[in-house]
């Protein structure tokens, strides 16, 4: 219960500067993803959940490829002025879901988050949970997630 206290205070009243990413971790079976899953309902009830994905191997969610692809779907039925964007993305470059990682990260995030700020419509108030990274189907594809993620901010 502390750290989902922790969690929710970080995510609901935003994070100290500097502090864009909570990083939750720990060994394999104490209970991260059962955390994660609580925080998720509680942030989508708060309307604060831009999206949330859970890595699991047993469950075939380990393809680094659904990542991103994942996200931007989530986030874009939540948010209209992102939904349009992402469209027209989409559209200029059905192929964007077979890109490599950081292909799409800028296409489907940096460049319409900059492109709705120059509008000056901010979306970026929201929490996105990724889980069970350790999960995701190979080291190298972790490492360059957490690379595109921490050069993000």
């Amino acid at each position: 219960m502390q750290y989902i206290d922790q969690i929710m205070s970080w995510g609901l009243e935003g994070p100290d500067p500097g502090h864009h990413i909570f990083w939750l971790k720990g060994p394999t079976g104490v209970g991260k993803s059962a955390i994660s899953q609580s925080c998720a309902e509680v942030f989508t009830a708060q309307n604060k959940l831009a999206a949330a994905f859970f890595f699991s191997c047993p469950n075939q969610r380990d393809n680094p490829q659904c990542l991103f692809t994942s996200i931007a779907y989530q986030w874009a039925s939540k948010h209209k002025a992102y939904t349009k964007i992402l469209k027209s993305t989409i559209h200029d470059d059905p192929t964007i879901v077979s890109k490599e990682l950081h292909h799409q990260f800028h296409h489907l995030f940096i460049s319409p988050l900059q492109e709705l700020a120059a509008k000056g419509k901010d979306i970026s108030e929201c929490v996105i949970i990724i889980d069970g990274l350790d999960e995701c189907a190979g080291m190298a594809a972790q490492q360059t997630i957490v690379q595109i993620v921490a050069e993000s901010i």
